[in-house]
């Protein structure tokens, strides 16, 4: 007998994207709703997103020293964290230094030292060539932004761009870390429950945000300061948010279905294969930089099914980055499409006087409706 919650896990996977969008969205209101009437004092939800950002990081330094391999994580990903906090650090030292002054002091400390281990001690099991993220992609058009929009206070106009920066960056940060997982094709459970603790972190932000803005009434955005700034801060907390739920739903999703390692469907020659787990004769080795993990870890790659598989049986949850923007981007593309189409009929139409015996065009009306 199927418990709710499975079977309410099993009808969900079967809907198409759209309705899983739409579901994503009502749940998101609904959480919403549910943190104004528990929360009183939404500031607390900025010490929630900060401290669930810490254990998702306490989690990668677990990883690192207990396992010994950073296979899996994005050290691109890791290196924009340190720079938005170390600009988002400076400008809390010459703006407004408070408590997440701190907090950020933390998290960018835990930061540099996973950088650290990525970088030098475990460099042999680092995946460069699947973390192949050109960093340009994301830089460039946050300094851009970050020149043309920005706050409209007092303070100086350096540190109001090195402000605006520093909120683009970080909605955009994590992007790297989904392109490694991507080429992967695999998560394995520690990065999984980082990405994941990202998500949460980045859902409280949120919604202290949003919060807020229902509470004063909308006046909030007058004190972050007029033009297009208010807007811009929004739309990045949801921008951020929107990167992570899909990731969030497929981990949730994979857990309920009894499945540690998350395992992304093939889709091209570049994805790895269960013969390429067996770990290399030398540590040395290039291509030890493709394992991902083996079976000391007690992982089994023998009983993964095939993904079509798992669909039909309702089994264990199988875990897809398909980000939300993919989705919205292919319905953009059809409608464009259909509306040309339509267009392209509609003109043949009037040039066609097969379509149009009388030669009388008049308003058009006939045709085109």
């Amino acid at each position: 007998m199927k418990t709710p919650i499975h079977a309410v896990s099993t009808w969900v996977r079967r809907q198409p994207p759209k309705v899983k969008a739409f579901l994503a969205v009502v749940s998101g209101m609904a959480a919403l709703v549910l943190l104004r009437f528990i929360v009183h004092d939404h500031d607390n939800l900025f010490v929630a997103a900060e401290a669930v950002h810490s254990i998702g990081i306490s989690v990668l330094i677990y990883k690192l020293m207990k396992e010994k391999t950073c296979a899996g994580l994005s050290l691109k990903s890791q290196e924009l964290t340190a720079i938005f906090l170390a600009v988002r650090l400076y400008c809390s030292f010459v703006m407004e230094y408070d408590i997440h002054t701190i907090l950020d002091l933390a998290t960018l400390g835990t930061t540099l030292w996973v950088i650290y281990m990525i970088r030098f001690k475990l460099k042999a099991t680092y995946m460069e060539e699947k973390d192949n993220f050109a960093l340009y992609y994301v830089l460039v058009p946050c300094v851009v932004l970050a020149v043309l929009i920005h706050p409209s206070t007092s303070h100086n106009i350096l540190n109001r761009i090195s402000w605006g920066f520093c909120v683009y960056l970080e909605a955009v940060s994590v992007l790297p870390q989904l392109r490694v997982m991507q080429n992967t094709k695999i998560v394995e459970p520690f990065t999984a429950h980082y990405v994941f603790a990202l998500g949460v972190a980045r859902f409280f932000s949120c919604a202290h945000w949003v919060l807020q803005i229902m509470d004063t009434g909308g006046r909030l955005l007058v004190v972050l300061g007029y033009g297009l700034w208010p807007s811009m801060v929004i739309i990045s907390e949801i921008v951020q948010t929107f990167i992570l739920a899909d990731f969030c739903y497929y981990y949730v999703k994979s857990v309920f279905g009894g499945q540690l390692v998350l395992r992304l469907p093939s889709g091209g020659d570049d994805a790895i294969t269960p013969g390429e787990m067996e770990p290399p004769a030398t540590a040395s080795n290039r291509s030890s930089r493709r394992l991902l993990f083996d079976r000391r870890y007690g992982w089994v790659v023998d009983e993964w099914k095939d993904p079509s598989e798992e669909a039909l049986a309702g089994g264990r949850g199988m875990f897809c980055v398909v980000p939300l923007t993919k989705t919205l981007f292919q319905t953009a593309s059809l409608s464009i499409n259909s509306a040309v189409k339509f267009l392209d009929m509609k003109l043949q139409k009037l040039a066609n006087p097969i379509h149009n015996p009388s030669g009388d065009l008049g308003s058009g009306s006939n045709v085109l409706d």
